[in-house]
């Protein structure tokens, strides 16, 4: 009988051909952290699937931020007028 621990099935990824100054890189700083090699590796892979959401949240900021108009003189023309007031 086949225990219900192998019902959920997480996905693999095998990567070939990987320079041997990468794999180095990457033992490392599994090493620094004291982590194994694979909760290294799924933290990286992990943090670099969510940049595509960092960046679409960026953009998204970006544009709401276009929209907004700015009110009166601007920053240096303040300094300016407070410097020659003294």
């Amino acid at each position: 009988m086949i225990a219900s621990c192998y019902q959920w099935r997480m996905a693999q990824v095998l990567i070939r051909d990987l320079d041997d100054t990468v794999v180095a890189r990457l033992k490392s700083g599994a090493a620094r952290r004291g982590l194994s090699m694979q909760a290294h590796l799924k933290d990286v892979l992990t943090a670099a699937s969510q940049r595509g959401d960092d960046a679409a949240q960026l953009e998204q900021m970006r544009s709401l931020r276009a929209g907004l108009s700015v009110q009166g003189p601007a920053s240096a023309e303040l300094i300016r007028q407070d410097r020659d007031s003294r």
